[in-house]
């Protein structure tokens, strides 16, 4: 414990916002790693710990307040986790934590429509979840670019987090697709200065996210011109004609964090596990 403490201090040194903390019951994915006991401890050793907890675990319900009352800001759960989604996410927001909803690679996006006014964040995995150190699976763009262009339609204000794979050779085409926030574990822990790492990452997204920011600037122009806006059934407003995207933020970086007998924890995620680019570290 005393050594993820000091590994989680060293990433945030480094630059990585959020922690991304990611729970397995050896049921819905097969890996047992901790609870959430351990992101309390964490928290309480580090007060600038932003845990982004990731719990792929059936039922999922029970868990919710547990990791909220030891002080995580962000919880992720899959629709398929829960019989009551809607419920789930609601009680994620009411107890005063971001609420995400997360896919695997082979997970359809159905559930996102209906699901959308109850979420501040999407989550795509590019790996199977259960371990450390996989290959980014390249299909995971174009499922970024859909849920992308359909965040931008609705211009829902919902960051889109990546998690798997995440490194040096992928990240600027991920975020080319449309991911805001960035989930980082195997590259960043297995170099020696995670800050240069985080850094190079960071610089990769941000510079891939540019060319969203224009078409953002233009529409504002053009909507502070007077431009109109036209709503959708759901009663959301859609984009104007001319806007490519909403919100097109910096790069969040989070490290991603696991731990169990087949994980390193010096080989651990960061940027979309543990903490965000948003880079997050996991």
């Amino acid at each position: 414990m005393v050594e993820l403490g000091s590994e989680v201090s060293r990433v945030l040194d480094g630059g990585a916002e959020w922690i991304h903390f990611d729970v397995m019951d050896n049921h819905y994915v097969p890996n047992l790693t901790m609870g959430p006991e351990v992101c309390g401890a964490l928290i309480k050793s580090d007060t600038r710990v932003h845990i982004d907890a990731h719990l792929m675990v059936t039922p999922v319900d029970e868990l919710i307040e547990r990791f909220a009352d030891v002080g995580v800001r962000g919880i992720t759960i899959h629709p398929d986790a829960t019989p009551h989604p809607h419920r789930a996410l609601r009680r994620i927001r009411d107890l005063g934590c971001r609420s995400g909803l997360a896919f695997n690679p082979g997970a359809p996006l159905g559930a996102l429509e209906e699901l959308i006014p109850e979420i501040d964040l999407v989550l795509i995995m590019s790996v199977n979840p259960g371990f450390g150190g996989q290959k980014f699976i390249p299909a995971s763009l174009n499922k970024i670019r859909r849920v992308r262009e359909f965040l931008d339609q609705f211009d829902a204000p919902v960051r889109l987090q990546v998690d798997g794979g995440i490194d040096l050779n992928n990240i600027a085409d991920v975020a080319a697709a449309g991911a805001d926030t960035f989930v980082a574990g195997t590259s960043i822990f297995s170099v020696d200065n995670y800050g240069e790492r985080i850094g190079q990452l960071r610089a990769l997204a941000e510079e891939a996210l540019k060319p969203r920011e224009k078409p953002k600037a233009a529409a504002e122009g053009a909507a502070a011109a007077g431009g109109e806006t036209s709503g959708d059934p759901k009663g959301r407003p859609s984009p104007p004609a001319d806007a490519a995207a909403p919100d097109a933020p910096n790069a969040e970086s989070a490290a991603d964090v696991k731990n169990d007998e087949n994980h390193d924890p010096e080989q651990s995620q960061s940027g979309a596990n543990s903490t965000p680019s948003q880079l997050s570290s996991s």
